[in-house]
């Protein structure tokens, strides 16, 4: 901790982080933040383990196992990133900043110089503009696939699902159901008794779920344009399954997957990790490549970084 924070000037500063639009609908990350603050405050940042924030801050069970369970990991990244957020908006005029850096679960407590804290409203405009590109491909990529091909809707369905793996219904972050472009196949993440996710799949018309071998800690699934595989991120690598089952196959490097989507054009367009980029990765096999840098603003690790909104 910074020598020149006062801890009661931290705990003010934590009440305002966790009390900002920035982190109104994440209760999991306020939770995590307060945690963090808290134990270094009171002198206990060499116990913030990813197992003891698992367990203490996220309340999984006793035996929760770090390698299988990625919640520590994700939660951590999107604390970071709402952190950012945080301080390109609301915060930008605020006299104290905590951040969490990469490969530590120890929060750092800094003093803003006056120039600093009161950045340029452009900034803002800078976070917004990059927003709004990103809201303008996504509503191009819509209308461009309504434009080459209508698709009948698909009749209305109701089901069940029942789990008979003991376990419960969700993943621990990010998306849990993907439903088949034609509407016929479902896939969905559920927990064992060991709170360990998998992925289940299922025909709707015979609304049996299996669980998909090879698949443990699998989350953010989602399918191929022809429903007969399914992506998702598991133990740190960008995988495919058949829809039907078999053995995974490994795309990518993906250390924290934050979604993705599967294209007609043969290729998986994702967020593989929190830098800001959105990767291209060759379905069939090959390196991912950036396509677009939406770099949030980087306060206070690089005070001078600027919000950069680049296509390629």
């Amino acid at each position: 901790m910074a020598s020149d924070v006062d801890p009661a000037n931290v705990r003010n500063q934590l009440a305002r982080v966790v009390d900002s639009k920035a982190f109104a609908s994440s209760a999991r990350s306020g939770k995590l933040l307060r945690f963090l603050v808290e134990e270094t405050l009171n002198g206990r940042a060499g116990d913030l383990k990813e197992y003891t924030l698992g367990v203490k801050a996220l309340e999984r069970r006793d035996s929760f196992d770090p390698r299988t369970d990625p919640i520590v990991r994700a939660e951590a990244s999107r604390l970071r990133t709402r952190l950012a957020l945080y301080y390109a908006t609301e915060g930008r005029k605020d006299a104290v900043a905590i951040s969490l850096p990469r490969g530590s679960y120890v929060p750092l407590f800094e003093s803003r110089a006056k120039d600093q804290a009161a950045a340029p409203a452009h900034s803002e405009r800078r976070w917004k503009i990059a927003a709004l590109v990103c809201a303008a491909v996504a509503v191009t990529a819509v209308w461009w696939s309504f434009r080459h091909k209508a698709p009948e809707l698909a009749p209305l369905r109701r089901f069940e699902i029942e789990l008979r793996s003991g376990g419960s219904l969700g993943g621990s972050v990010s998306s849990d159901v993907a439903i088949s472009p034609d509407g016929s196949r479902l896939v969905f993440i559920a927990q064992d008794a060991n709170a360990v996710a998998h992925l289940y799949a299922m025909r709707l018309d015979q609304g049996n779920a299996v669980v998909l071998e090879g698949t443990e800690g699998a989350r953010d699934p989602f399918f191929s344009p022809d429903g007969q595989w399914i992506a998702f991120q598991g133990n740190g690598k960008l995988r495919k399954i058949p829809a039907t089952g078999g053995p995974p196959v490994a795309l990518c490097n993906a250390g924290d997957s934050h979604g993705g989507t599967w294209s007609t054009d043969g290729n998986i367009y994702a967020v593989l990790d929190t830098t800001g980029k959105i990767w291209r990765i060759p379905a069939n096999g090959g390196g991912p490549i950036v396509v677009a840098d939406l770099l949030p603003p980087c306060w206070p690790t690089h005070r001078s970084c600027l919000v950069r909104a680049r296509c390629y």
